[in-house]
């Protein structure tokens, strides 16, 4: 998963193999059409067939964060029986319904952002557009605080050695295949489809009713990329049996790594997990 774009890296190309100069595993101009029932219907598949090869176990569990819980989410819905037992969504974007909590859905409103322009300008939707997309929510906080920070901070390694490597992360992101960016922004942002169940993939419908994996589903109580109300109506809409909404400290990105993270986020994550497992 890149932090740009929140999708599993797919086969860099459809021959599988990356052209000299671009890593495995990036989107070039030949993937453009790639949709969300590409990574839904065949990646995600694929790397689940090698997970139960390799670990000799029918069933499994799946946990995506942020885009990579949309994709988990359709899976889940729509191959209930494959062998998912349970599916853990971090800040999960789902609901778009409620447009002014929702930053990212007033900047890509029609209105405000022509995405046949942007996608016609540059093939597929560039790394770096994604991420100052996502630094413009916080502008002064992601341009200029984060740096003062590092300022105050260089007499002290550690801080050092953890601003590097958080800012190397978050910057190396890839671009996303043109036909899923514009599918993100016009049948979730804008039309809420999934929630309004009218989302379809290769002609079948996404019913979350469908969805019988025991369900986590995490929010981060601060995350203003993914507020709370983007996940937390999606445990109302599953056919899960077993379903649990866990509130936990932090943002889109503090909620998984860090301190506070370590403390709270994955040791919850691993007694919901414990108590669900059948080894």
């Amino acid at each position: 998963m890149t932090p740009s774009s929140g999708f599993p890296s797919p086969p860099a190309t459809r021959s599988r193999s990356a052209p000299p100069g671009r890593r495995s595993g990036t989107p070039g101009p030949e993937d453009s059409d790639l949709g969300l029932e590409d990574y839904v219907l065949e990646y995600l598949p694929r790397a689940l067939r090698k997970v139960k090869a390799v670990s000799g176990s029918s069933s499994f569990t799946v946990l995506g964060w942020c885009i990579g819980a949309i994709l988990s989410t359709l899976y889940a819905a729509l191959r209930p029986d494959d062998g998912i037992e349970n599916l853990i969504l971090l800040t999960a974007p789902l609901d778009f319904a409620n447009k002014e909590a929702i930053k990212l859905s007033r900047m890509t409103a029609e209105r405000n952002f022509d995405v046949d322009r942007m996608l016609d300008a540059h093939g597929n939707m560039p790394a770096e557009l994604l991420d100052y997309g996502a630094k413009m929510l916080k502008p002064v906080e992601n341009f200029i605080g984060s740096y003062v920070r590092l300022f105050d901070n260089l007499h002290d390694p550690k801080v050092v050695d953890s601003w590097h490597a958080m800012n190397t992360w978050v910057s190396d992101g890839i671009p996303m295949a043109a036909r899923t960016y514009r599918q993100l922004v016009v049948e979730f942002y804008r039309e809420n489809r999934l929630m309004n169940g009218t989302l379809s993939l290769r002609g079948e419908k996404v019913d979350l009713g469908r969805l019988r994996a025991n369900l986590l589903d995490v929010i981060a109580e601060d995350d203003h990329i993914t507020p709370p109300c983007q996940s937390e109506t999606v445990v109302e809409k599953v056919g899960s049996a077993d379903k649990t909404l866990l509130r936990v400290p932090g943002g889109h990105i503090g909620m998984m790594v860090g301190g506070a993270a370590a403390r709270s986020t994955w040791p919850k994550i691993e007694g919901w997990l414990s108590a669900r497992s059948k080894g």
